[in-house]
């Protein structure tokens, strides 16, 4: 599965380190917000994001412990609640993925070419090959926004 790396590929878009950083925090964005969407859908395991990953480095044995601590954490957690009279939260999906997809089409708004300016100058092969997915990504967007 491929990554992003802040080093420039032959294939890549002439951009500035600060372009690439914008364009990178945008990417890790739209992994969280598809993440969001396919829990708030029920869907299993993480979404369709080859650009977003999670390395998987924690051993068993560690993972077990962390996962029993985490267990008592949420039990002294609840414990706490009933304590405090503390109601339960519950919150809407549809609530959620309105407000995640609205903020997303705002961060790829100001990764637009002519936002990514305020980084340094954009160069024309950049802005030809970027803005139709960039408009495209906001499209989408604002239509699950609309949508949910």
């Amino acid at each position: 599965m491929a990554h992003l790396t802040n080093q420039p590929s032959e294939k890549s878009v002439p951009l500035s380190d600060g372009q690439r950083r914008a364009i990178s925090a945008l990417l890790l964005r739209v992994a969280e917000v598809a993440r969001h969407a396919s829990e708030a859908l029920g869907e299993p395991g993480e979404a369709r994001t080859p650009f977003s990953r999670v390395a998987h480095d924690i051993p068993p044995e560690t993972g077990a412990q962390v996962r029993a601590a985490l267990s008592d954490l949420i039990d002294e957690a609840n414990v706490i609640a009933t304590l405090c009279g503390i109601p339960e939260d519950v919150r809407s999906a549809r609530a959620r993925l309105r407000a995640d997809f609205s903020l997303l089409w705002s961060d790829i708004e100001d990764t637009m070419p002519d936002r990514l300016r305020g980084y340094g100058p954009v160069s024309h092969v950049a802005a030809s090959a970027l803005e139709p997915h960039l408009r495209a990504m906001a499209r989408l967007s604002l239509r699950i926004a609309r949508t949910v």
